[in-house]
């Protein structure tokens, strides 16, 4: 047979906020398992990017059927290596920042800042490629792929915003939570029943 329901309690209570304390630790060991993928699955692309770009971007093409024959085409340009500096920066504070969030086990305030910072910066590549000299191979390439870069660098500014919007939104819940105090008016050991 069921037992009754339990009486309904303060917020505070201490079943309450053991049961609530075990679901953010459930929470944070998934956020920390996807936080860790995600950065090795991050970490792992930046670096094939990178060698790809830097390394062999002559690899960097299409292949083309034709009657009785296939051939590969390059789709990059020389002028493609003016822009390398830029992206490698980009990369390179990217790869960083996820390096220090699997050091860490988590992401700092700082870090969610030059994280911001990281999406300002490959947004403005983006944006300077897609309006600067052309480096694609246009004689081969018979679309300007120009609007793709424009339309990486808008996603780029609107993550950016939307980062920027959540820690300012959440930034004194974050810093009272780094000082070991309770993040809320009420919550904690001293609250009033």
């Amino acid at each position: 047979m069921r037992s009754p329901p339990e009486p309904v309690s303060d917020f505070n209570s201490s079943t309450e906020t053991d049961r609530e304390s075990a679901l953010m630790k459930d929470a944070r060991k998934e956020n920390r398992f996807g936080g860790t993928a995600w950065s090795l699955l991050s970490i792992c692309i930046l670096v094939a990017v990178a060698i790809l770009f830097n390394f062999f971007p002559a690899k960097v093409g299409s292949i083309r059927l034709e009657p009785g024959s296939v051939r590969f085409v390059s789709l990059l340009a020389p002028e493609f290596a003016d822009f390398l500096p830029r992206l490698n920066i980009w990369w390179g504070l990217s790869f960083a920042l996820h390096v220090a969030h699997l050091v860490l086990g988590r992401w700092t305030v700082h870090m969610r800042w030059a994280d911001v910072a990281a999406h300002l910066l490959g947004a403005a590549v983006l944006g300077s490629m897609a309006r600067g000299d052309p480096f694609l191979n246009l004689s081969e390439v018979p679309v300007d792929l120009t609007w793709l870069l424009a339309l990486g660098s808008v996603g780029l500014l609107a993550a950016a915003g939307l980062r920027v919007q959540k820690l300012l939104t959440i930034k004194p819940i974050i810093f009272h939570w780094e000082q070991g105090e309770p993040a809320f008016p009420g919550e904690g050991k001293g609250a009033a029943r």
